[in-house]
């Protein structure tokens, strides 16, 4: 079960860890709040929304991509990439 924190504040630095996350974070949020995106949701062979990604910073999965990112909000799915969920966590 995934912790949950209720924060009064929006998360300002959101990332998001697959490309199904990266599809929903782009239409509910404003791009200036993402941190950054997997590389597929710029691939047009497997992003609907490529063109909404371009120019957001994007990472390959790895854990050491995203913390340096300092994101208050990582977002991610039973599709993310290795072991990064669990790594991020600790």
């Amino acid at each position: 079960m995934a912790n949950i924190s209720w924060a009064s504040e929006k998360p300002q630095r959101i990332v998001s860890l697959s490309l199904c996350t990266d599809q929903v974070l782009l239409m509910l949020v404003g791009r200036s709040r993402i941190a950054a995106l997997t590389d597929l949701a710029l691939d047009p062979d497997y992003s609907y929304m490529w063109q909404a990604a371009e120019g957001i910073p994007f990472h390959h999965g790895l854990a050491e991509e995203v913390v340096p990112l300092a994101p208050d909000l990582i977002i991610g799915s039973a599709f993310s990439t290795g072991n990064s969920v669990q790594m991020l966590r600790q």
